[in-house]
């Protein structure tokens, strides 16, 4: 407590910490890592202090991804794996996987997509089949909620096979270093080799941010 001589401060901190961890997925490894390590050695024993175990729990818990990234993605793919077949089977596509903790309780999001898009009764399919699969199998060792969306019109852009269903479409993109003084661009999503005016390339691991808009 001795780092301010306002306790809102503090909170303010705090508050401000557990944002940006659950924004962090957007900057260079790193730069996560060391976030990682500064929250779970820092920010997470200060929340304890204070007796807010909540705020320290979920900030031990966003931590653990970029600090054991090894770890996190057997888990992410161990899901995909046993849940690719059954979407599939059921006429949809997986666009992606998240299992983050919000507020002191963990979710397992699956984002499904197919032609003419999706809506709540495509969901409500989905999660019925997926949950009593994930219950059957239980390797999840922490107790999750399931939930099954789409993943909108403003979708985020992580993988390849995204980019590719994306080309042609009007994208934004916010990138970790400024270029020409500028880390925000608007503009069509090119395929490799178009000749074209004016461009911009980049690689994946520049970008910060790429969404449809």
């Amino acid at each position: 407590i001795a780092v301010a001589e306002d306790v809102r401060v503090i909170l303010i901190k705090l508050a401000d910490r557990t944002h940006n961890m659950r924004t962090l997925e957007f900057m260079p490894p790193e730069k996560q890592k060391f976030k990682g390590y500064e929250t779970i050695s820092l920010y997470a024993p200060l929340a304890q202090r204070l007796g807010m175990f909540t705020i320290k729990t979920d900030l031990e818990d966003l931590s653990f991804k970029y600090l054991h990234p090894q770890e996190y993605t057997l888990l992410k793919q161990e899901v995909e794996k046993i849940i690719l077949p059954v979407i599939e089977e059921l006429g949809y596509k997986l666009y992606d996987v998240e299992f983050v903790k919000e507020a002191g309780t963990f979710y397992l999001r699956a984002y499904i997509d197919k032609e003419g898009g999706i809506n709540i009764n495509d969901c409500e399919l989905v999660s019925r089949r997926l949950s009593d699969l994930l219950d059957e199998k239980d390797f999840i060792p922490d107790a999750y909620i399931l939930e099954v969306s789409s993943p909108g019109l403003g979708r985020t852009l992580k993988k390849d096979r995204h980019l590719e269903k994306s080309i042609g479409e009007d994208v934004e993109i916010k990138l970790f270093k400024a270029v020409d003084g500028c880390k925000e661009f608007e503009g069509e999503l090119l395929e490799p080799g178009r000749e074209i005016r004016r461009s911009l390339y980049m690689a994946l691991s520049d970008i910060t941010f790429l969404i449809v808009v």
